[in-house]
């Protein structure tokens, strides 16, 4: 045993020493000194086990201080050490690895692509996984490394020459100008044209103007031209210029110097070859008739002016109409950012600002000003594809040549609205993020302008959204393309009852009342999003004031929707009874309970796709066929509602001669068409959508609740059935405002959704988070009394931790909790178990007052490496397996502290209330407790007609 020991002994020593060796010397990798940290810390760890179960600290402590203690006190100081030791080493290595100056490792450059290039854990685990294929780890290459500084260039002008003579041939067809013909000392086109019936050639020249030609200059230019070229009465003419604003231009056929010539501005021959009518009626015609909720009211006739505020110190609140109109004057590489929160209005504002341009442009017939280009980015993947390729999918929308369209880009003519950034595909890491943007600045032309759209908190931090929107002003200082970020504000009062004017007059008189007398209220409908719904459903709103329980978002969307789906039963029942079918027939063939699950089923199969509210027709087909033997089986189960029993089975009666194929593509048509689904023709040409993303967000809200909390029912079977992904707390990380929506709708208990082994789990988590918020403040403390002012004892304030915990829309993988929450659950219980059974030796009849040297259990360091080993895999496994259900109650309790307008003043405050919460069972404030008024039985709809939703 002794020689074991100097042997552990002597390895701690070696290790610790390389670990300053390496930091000193700093020529090996990251990776290297993190696996070599895991494994210094491992060792200390199974050295404390090993000496503790041998008695070695109280041979030592006998022999060369002559202290007597009993085993009991010796382990607890034992264990003491070896966590302020490790502690240390590990507070070491981390500041270490964050400022390594060694040259980086491919290794590396994929962790950083995850933000985890300074993860000792994860740097430790990707070393030890090349250790085991025995593969080498390359020094980086300064283009694989610096994949974060570096971004696509903006594009440069396009030659005049070229482009022009694009544009000339993609508006005269009949034109064939080659290459080579190209004339430098005259600056003309050399080729051909095709005339008449019988196809004839002639000679074309094509005459280049840099600047808007006037009839002098043209004079000139001809006269210059003949000089040279003998004059051909055939000879066919051209002068091509760019359009410029505010400057007289030249068109049509003129006859100078005794010869024909027909000019054309940029903007001309876009017209001619390009039929943008469709594309602005199209604009029109959903601005017009989409109608707003289950209102009569339209986008149009409930719109109202929105207001700004860029990010700063200097930040004026502007019309955003006014910043657009400035904005599109300048001349400058300066691009937008319009933010906000969900349901602010973004996109109806983008396309109303499109519709006044439809509008003008389809009065005036031809293009005088820059066209806006709505192009939504709804499960857009721009990183895969070239430009011209990224906007064909929108250009087959509208019959618009994709070719043409970009060149309408190249001459700086179009503004380019890249809507909703926040829901690209495949953007769940900063490479990924990084990427897109790259592609999506590849048509940012001198010229053109952009304007990118989303909410605020689709990027990590601010140093992400500076790297991707270009927001940096010494970009725009030194002539490069930039962003300017301007943030949307929540509507006021007037807005408000400007956005109702098309209302029934008793709601909206109702509604602005309602604001006056309950500020609370305001905080629900200051979104434009939310007043449809509160309009539809006003009638229930004000019964529920009247009893006096709280309104939330989640509960008027939830009245909303139902509201939807009996009105739209209601409908086609109507047309039913219209069109004179027979009494037996049945418009709907699904039930209203049924079509409710397959409509949370799509949003639970959108989300385990990364669908970002689009999902194509084929992948609920395949939903259904996966689910389709499980729904008609329990059809016929006990306790299940006679309306979905008899529904079904008449179903199965009235199709009994199709196939399955036939009857799948029947139920899926129901629910595309029948429930809240519309088109999203920006997904793709079959994809449809929910009409906005917080229904979405909130389907996935209730998803869960129903798979949590009626976990045994049916329907909860049902709906994990439909999605590839088992792990429901992962959904609400990913989807950060269905965490709010879950809030609202089980208020403050959180035993509806965290069983007791998750409890447990919390529990060991945050002691851990408080202790090593202790251990921090006491060195940090102790620090500054040697040397006062060196070290911030707030190292990161409380609100920005709260705000990244908030508002990260990517997990945090927060792997240094591994190393505490694996390794010290397990010192705590074998402390334990040694107090137990030294105090039962202690309690032993005829044994004197002091306990054996080593407990029997623990006699051999076999045993003990055996007990350690099962229990760090076991607690790992656990801690690994369980983190998303950790993420979402963190940030469950963030919610509800923000809704009550309360904030932890410290992290020992923060984890302190996280630990009180899980003691009682109800999330504990700053301030004290709240009174909840949420009930969790509105939310779990149509899990009741499917049976009992509790046991």
């Amino acid at each position: 045993m002794e020689i074991w020991l100097v042997i552990l002994l002597i390895a701690i020593l070696t290790m610790v020493t390389a670990l300053f060796w390496m930091r000193w010397r700093m020529r090996v990798s990251k990776g290297r000194f993190a696996l070599t940290t895991v494994t210094t810390l491992s060792t200390i760890l199974l050295a404390f086990l090993t000496t503790t179960s041998a008695g070695i600290p109280s041979k030592v402590l006998s022999q060369f201080f002559k202290l007597d203690l009993n085993d009991t006190t010796l382990t607890f100081i034992t264990a003491s050490l070896t966590v302020i030791v490790c502690f240390f080493i590990y507070r070491f290595a981390k500041t270490a690895v964050i400022n390594w100056e060694a040259p980086q490792r491919v290794s590396e450059v994929k962790l950083a692509e995850e933000d985890s290039q300074n993860d000792i854990i994860r740097l430790a685990a990707s070393q030890f996984k090349l250790l085991v294929q025995r593969q080498s780890d390359p020094i980086a290459s300064e283009y694989a490394k610096s994949w974060d500084r570096r971004f696509s260039e903006s594009p440069k002008s396009v030659e005049t020459r070229l482009l022009l003579k694009d544009l000339f041939h993609a508006c005269i067809r009949e034109t064939n100008i080659p290459e080579e013909g190209w004339r430098d000392t005259g600056k003309f086109w050399v080729g051909e044209i095709y005339v008449g019936v019988g196809n004839k050639l002639e000679p074309l020249i094509v005459l280049i103007f840099e600047e808007t030609p006037t009839l002098k200059n043209v004079s000139e230019r001809i006269k210059q031209l003949f000089e040279k070229e003998s004059h051909n009465s055939d000879i066919h003419l051209y002068g091509l210029y760019f359009s410029e604003e505010d400057k007289e231009e030249i068109s049509g056929a003129h006859e100078i110097e005794g010869i024909k010539i027909s000019f054309l501005s940029s903007r001309e021959m876009i017209f001619n070859s390009l039929d943008l009518k469709n594309y602005a009626r199209a604009l029109l015609k959903t601005f017009r008739t989409t109608q707003a909720g289950g209102t009569e009211a339209t986008l149009a006739n409930s719109f109202v002016e929105l207001n700004v505020h860029s990010k700063g110190e200097n930040s004026v609140s502007k019309p955003l109409s006014e910043v657009l109109n400035t904005w599109i004057q300048e001349s400058s590489r300066r691009h937008l950012a319009i933010t906000g929160e969900y349901g602010q209005g973004k996109s109806t504002a983008m396309l109303q600002y499109c519709c006044d341009w439809a509008e003008r442009f389809l009065q005036e017939n031809r293009i005088n000003e820059r066209v806006p280009l709505l192009i939504e980015l709804r499960g857009r993947n721009p990183s895969e594809t070239d430009p011209l390729a990224f906007i064909s999918t929108w250009c087959s929308r509208y019959a618009l040549l994709p070719e043409q369209v970009l060149n309408l880009i190249k001459t700086g003519d179009a503004i380019v609205i890249f809507e909703g950034f926040d829901e690209l595909k495949n953007s769940g890491r900063a490479f990924e993020r990084h990427q897109h943007f790259n592609a999506l600045w590849r048509l940012a032309y001198p010229k053109t302008k952009l304007i990118f759209t989303g909410r605020p908190n689709f990027f990590l931090d601010d140093q992400e959204a500076n790297r991707t929107l270009r927001t940096s002003g010494l970009k725009g200082a030194a002539g490069e393309a930039f962003t300017e970020i301007w943030n949307l504000e929540k509507l006021n009062i007037d807005q408000i009852e400007m956005a109702c004017r098309s209302f029934e007059n008793r709601v909206r008189i109702g509604i602005v009342d309602s604001i006056k007398c309950h500020p609370e209220f305001m905080e629900i409908i200051s979104r434009p999003s939310m007043l449809p719904v509160v309009a539809t459903i006003w009638d229930e709103i004000e019964g529920f004031r009247e009893s006096g329980s709280e309104l939330t978002g989640a509960l008027l969307i939830e009245r909303y929707l139902q509201a939807i789906y009996t009105r739209k039963e209601a409908e086609l029942e109507r047309d039913r009874v219209q069109y004179g079918a027979p009494s037996g027939a049945r418009y709907l063939v699904l039930p209203k309970p049924v079509r409710e699950l397959m409509t949370i089923c799509v949003a639970w199969r959108m989300s385990g796709l990364q669908g970002q509210n689009t999902i194509a027709r084929v992948e609920i087909s395949n939903m259904v066929r996966d689910i389709y033997d499980d729904l008609f089986a329990i059809a016929k189960a006990n306790k299940i509602a006679p309306v979905i029993t008899d529904g079904l089975m008449e179903f199965e009666r009235r199709h009994a001669d199709e196939t399955l194929a036939d009857k799948i593509e029947i139920i899926t048509s129901e629910i595309c068409s029948a429930g809240l689904l519309v088109p999203d023709p920006a997904g793709g040409n079959t994809n449809l959508r929910y009409p906005h993303k917080q229904f979405y967000e909130y389907l996935i809200c209730k998803g869960f609740c129903i798979v949590r909390i009626a976990r045994d029912n049916p329907a909860a079977k049902l709906i994990l059935k439909s999605s590839d992904q088992k792990n429901p707390y992962e959904r609400l990380i990913n989807e950060v405002n269905s965490i709010s929506y879950l809030a609202e709708c089980i208020g403050s208990s959180i035993s509806e959704i965290f069983y007791l082994p998750h409890k447990i789990l919390l529990k060991i988590d945050s002691s851990i988070e408080i202790l090593a918020t202790l251990i921090t403040r006491v060195i940090i403390r102790v620090l500054n009394r040697f040397r006062p002012n060196t070290v911030d004892v707030n190292e990161e304030g409380i609100a920005n931790y709260l705000d990244r915990l908030e508002h990260t829309d990517e997990p945090r993988r927060l792997w240094y909790a591994v190393i505490f929450s694996s390794f010290v659950p397990v010192i705590l219980l074998l402390i334990l178990v040694l107090f137990t059974i030294d105090f039962l030796e202690f309690l032993k009849p005829g044994r004197v007052a002091e306990v054996t040297e080593e407990s029997f259990i623990f006699a051999t360091a076999a045993f003990s490496i055996l007990v350690f080993t099962s229990m760090f895999a076991g607690t790992l496994t656990l801690r690994l397996g369980s983190f998303a259900f950790i993420e979402v109650y963190y940030r469950f309790l963030i919610v509800h502290w923000r809704k009550a307008n309360q904030r932890p003043q410290s992290k020992w405050s923060y984890f302190f209330l996280s630990t009180r919460t899980l003691t009682e069972g109800r999330v504990r404030f700053p301030d004290g407790h709240r009174e909840d008024h949420s009930k969790i039985d509105n939310f779990l709809g149509p899990a009741q007609d499917f049976g009992d939703i509790r046991k």
